[in-house]
């Protein structure tokens, strides 16, 4: 606070926090997941089937997430899976059960 430190001393603190969060890992991580939702949002809902355009940004999304070197193909099959399941499951939920129309 400006009463324990000097102006100074703040706009300093504020500036290694504002370097330190950019260069964040995790800062990185977020952006990219929100761009991968934007392409969902704005590119895939009403151009490609439903089912299509999320399993595809669900893959992207745990895909990414969870990238590590070596990404194995089983990594790969098992984040795939678990699209496929995620997807199903809301087909199943949102269109059958509660009859809730999907793009």
């Amino acid at each position: 606070t400006l009463k324990e430190h000097s102006l100074k001393e703040c706009l300093t603190d504020i500036k290694n926090f504002a370097i330190d969060f950019v260069k964040s890992d995790y800062v990185h991580k977020a952006l990219i997941g929100l761009v991968i939702m934007g392409v969902y949002i704005y590119l895939f809902l009403g151009k490609l089937p439903f089912w299509l355009g999320t399993f595809v940004a669900l893959s992207a999304l745990l895909i990414f997430m969870n990238w590590e070197k070596p990404m194995t193909f089983k990594k790969v099959l098992k984040f795939l899976i678990i699209s496929a399941c995620a997807t199903g499951a809301i087909i199943l939920i949102f269109k059958v059960l509660f009859r809730v129309p999907l793009p």
